[in-house]
């Protein structure tokens, strides 16, 4: 009742106005406020959304690189496994009836050491290897052999022997083309009267002590008891890969490589193997470096760490064993930084990445199979490390999101100023006619209102008005008809 009561106490133009301005405010207000409300929840979205694929796009960078690693390294094995197979192929081929290759001198492994002038003319003591070396010719070893007790027995010893001795060839070719090589041997468990092991190596140098050590039976060297023949001879004829372990001499780290020979009825011939250095692998490994602190490891299926840039990590002749991955990868206080669960996930065969803690500090650990010698290529990146060159683009885009909103509110207060300055000139546009209308109806209810009639009062209606279409023109009409009317009974009346 109020409202009505103030409406009606108030001009048609000022209703009108007020009407207008209530409705501008109402739609582009409404619209403003619902543009505004859309835009920054797009922009919330499109900043969540931004960082996600920004997150996901550092993850895949994190994992190309742990693929790379792997791709690497299995080259390095792929070609160290392709040599391995060549001289077992070799093996097999000197074992078979199409062998042409002649007779060739052979060295008993004692005389490099103790009795040189039986040994290879291009013997030298090479310091890295700590023992005297040929290149040349390999040397070898039989089961029970002494300084003077080493002849192989005429039979299958002696043929064995002089049929093998021709590898040195192969051996050569392959330190040649591939000198990461740093063993390469063959062991054959001979099926005679004395099952006696036989055992070449190359380069050829000292495998056993002096006569003290080899004088007695439970020292006695039985290659086909040792953990990598097993091993390799478990693979019935497949390339096989051991687990990493440290030179004996002078603690460099290697692996094994080798393949069951045979002959060509398919029986057993020799295991043959070489001992690869993965110095190289290592080097290449710890020289990875990922944004300021990340970094490159290298384990086995078995969590063994291989390469890390932990010193901790480093085998020595002291301490031979590679450490687990769960005692490099730990906390100030001991405890492991990786669960049973994150190490069954490296270690599952498969790729991805995976976040840990460590000392607090969260963690991207992206892991993936090298495909050969059943080893893990590993990238350790601390998340906000990672994550760093995120916040500069979430700034720039809240920035830039602010000043769209802003931008927003300008454009609705201008088109309400604008609004309201049109609606101030339709409303004065529409009114005007009505306050003509008004003026003169006024004027028929002064005094002069007859004389006024019989001097034509008309003549002051806008005849744009009369001539309208609308509804105005069709009250001015009936306004003039109405005067017209009045001006006639007046005149009837003077008449």
């Amino acid at each position: 009742m109020a409202l009505r009561d103030f409406i009606r106490k108030r001009s048609i133009r000022f209703n009108i106005m007020v009407s207008f301005v209530l409705l501008s405010l109402i739609f582009i207000g409404g619209i403003g406020g619902l543009s505004y409300l859309l835009f920054q929840r797009a922009g919330e979205q499109t900043i969540v959304d931004s960082r996600n694929a920004l997150v996901d796009q550092i993850k895949e960078n994190i994992d190309i690189t742990a693929d790379k690693n792997s791709q690497i390294i299995n080259e390095k094995l792929s070609s160290a496994e392709a040599m391995v197979q060549y001289q077992a192929s070799e093996l097999e081929y000197l074992f078979s009836g199409n062998n042409r290759y002649g007779d060739r001198d052979v060295y008993y492994d004692y005389v490099f050491e103790y009795n040189q002038s039986y040994a290879p003319t291009d013997l030298y003591n090479d310091i890295p290897y700590g023992v005297n070396l040929s290149w040349d010719y390999s040397s070898y070893y039989l089961e029970g052999s002494n300084s003077t007790h080493y002849q192989p027995k005429a039979g299958i010893q002696n043929i064995t022997l002089e049929t093998v001795a021709s590898m040195d060839y192969v051996f050569q070719y392959i330190h040649d083309n591939a000198p990461e090589f740093r063993w390469l041997y063959i062991a054959f468990e001979l099926k005679d009267v004395d099952n006696t092991d036989l055992f070449i190596n190359y380069p050829g140098s000292i495998l056993m002590e002096d006569d003290i050590l080899r004088n007695n039976q439970s020292e006695w060297y039985e290659a086909h008891t040792e953990d990598w023949y097993m091993d390799v001879y478990d693979g019935n004829g497949s390339i096989v890969f051991t687990e990493p372990y440290t030179d004996e001499f002078d603690g460099v780290p290697l692996i094994t490589i080798g393949r069951l020979a045979k002959f060509d009825n398919g029986t057993d011939l020799a295991v043959i193997c070489g001992d690869i250095s993965i110095d190289d692998m290592v080097d290449k490994i710890i020289n990875v470096q990922v944004l300021d602190t990340g970094y490159a490891s290298l384990i086995t299926s078995s969590g063994l760490v291989v390469a890390h840039p932990d010193p901790l990590s480093i085998p020595d002749l002291a301490n031979p064993d590679f450490k687990h991955i769960s005692e490099i990868e730990k906390n100030l206080d001991s405890s492991s930084a990786l669960s049973l669960a994150d190490i069954d996930e490296i270690t599952s065969g498969d790729s991805g990445i995976l976040e840990y803690t460590r000392d607090g500090q969260e963690r991207y650990l992206a892991y993936q199979p090298v495909g050969k010698g059943d080893y893990i290529s590993i990238i350790i990146v601390p998340v906000e490390e990672a994550l760093e060159g995120i916040e500069p683009v979430e700034a720039r885009m809240n920035e830039a999101i602010r000043t769209n909103l802003n931008t927003i509110w300008i454009i609705v207060g201008a088109s309400f100023a604008i609004g309201i300055t049109v609606g101030l000139i339709l409303t004065a546009y529409i009114t005007r006619p009505f306050t003509h209308l008004i003026k003169v109806a006024q004027s028929l209810s002064t005094r002069r209102a007859r004389k006024d009639i019989m001097e034509g009062i008309m003549l002051n209606i806008d005849p744009e008005l009369l001539q309208s279409e609308d509804e105005l023109g069709e009250l001015t009409r009936a306004f003039k008809g109405m005067i017209d009317s009045v001006q006639q009974a007046e005149r009837e009346k003077d008449d």
